[in-house]
């Protein structure tokens, strides 16, 4: 993948013209309708407060160029930002602006999930776990046991959690990350991402269109989507992310433009039509109609009809100085 600098231009005069078309955007996070951010490759920070008509590049107390890969608001004000060689921002004017908190780690940080204002963990390579509980002023390391890099962790209240990764990995504690389980899973595919709605029912998502629902907290698990194509591996397909609503409305997004949506629970995936074969590798419903996804090649898209249809949004980059 072709990384472009844009760090050059955060001091100049910035127009739709010169930015970037090749840039990737890896995370989403809508506040409200109104207030949206984006995050990507060489520390790209774009926060649109007009529902996605204008967007303004943000740069952080100091500024970075390595990938910024995941995004976790606790409310409208207070969130965090984590990517490559141990990168952690903070926000506590709803990413307006963002500071740096120190780390010394050089792992890259692949997903960050706060549940409270004091209380988050980061998960990374080669099995990293972070957990605060002050805000991120400080970290300390969890014990999995597991080498395998963790892509996404999903906690649903301060004592459990879930974290997904390389090698079919699922592990799950109870007690706040004191203790780490590894559950099993048939597969050995790269697992991408993982949503619970409550203590019993979660899915994840990964490789060869993988997806896996659980209704008994994590201790089983049933393949879903199971076309031909997924079953014998004869897709490229990989799917990124998935998050539901509810306990039965459901999207997951990945490679090639994919989006599906389930209303059953996962039973049925039924594909949605966008103008694009970007990959697809985050998105964040607003509430049930309104949704943002972002990708490759400057991709940002938003529904408001639940995913009937999606459209491509223009990337329309204030003029602004830093």
């Amino acid at each position: 993948m072709l990384i472009f600098s844009v760090l050059s231009i955060f001091s100049t005069l910035i127009s739709q013209n010169i930015y970037p078309n090749n840039q990737t955007f890896y995370a989403v996070k809508a506040l409200d309708k109104n207030n949206i951010i984006i995050v990507g490759e060489n520390g790209t920070i774009i926060r649109s407060s007009d529902s996605g008509n204008n967007w303004k590049l943000i740069t952080p107390t100091k500024a970075t160029t390595k990938k910024l890969l995941s995004i976790s608001f606790v409310d409208n004000k207070h969130g965090w930002i984590v990517g490559e060689n141990g990168t952690i921002l903070k926000t506590t004017n709803g990413g307006v602006t963002w500071i740096n908190l120190d780390s010394s780690s050089t792992n890259s940080y692949m997903y960050i999930n706060f549940v409270k204002k004091n209380i988050g963990w980061i998960v990374g390579t080669h099995g990293l776990i972070l957990k605060t509980t002050n805000g991120g002023e400080s970290w300390f390391p969890q014990r999995t046991n597991i080498n395998a890099d963790l892509w996404s962790a999903n906690f649903i209240n301060i004592s459990t959690g879930w974290a997904v990764g390389g090698h079919g990995t699922i592990i799950k504690t109870t007690d706040g990350g004191i203790t780490w389980m590894q559950l099993k899973i048939n597969t050995k595919n790269f697992l991408y991402s993982v949503h619970f709605v409550d203590s019993l029912s979660g899915w994840i998502c990964g490789g060869y269109g993988s997806i896996y629902h659980t209704s008994d907290g994590g201790e089983s698990w049933q393949e879903q989507n199971q076309e031909e194509a997924f079953i014998f591996f004869k897709t490229d397909n990989y799917h990124y992310k998935i998050k539901f609503i509810n306990n039965t409305t459901g999207w997951v997004v990945g490679s090639n433009g994919t989006i599906m949506k389930t209303i059953d629970k996962g039973m049925n995936w039924i594909p949605e039509e966008i103008d694009t074969k970007s990959t697809l590798y985050d998105f964040h419903p607003v509430h049930d109609n309104i949704l943002w996804a972002v990708g490759s090649n400057n991709t940002i898209l938003k529904t408001t009809d639940g995913g009937a249809s999606w459209k491509l949004q223009k990337l329309n980059i204030l003029k602004t100085k830093r």
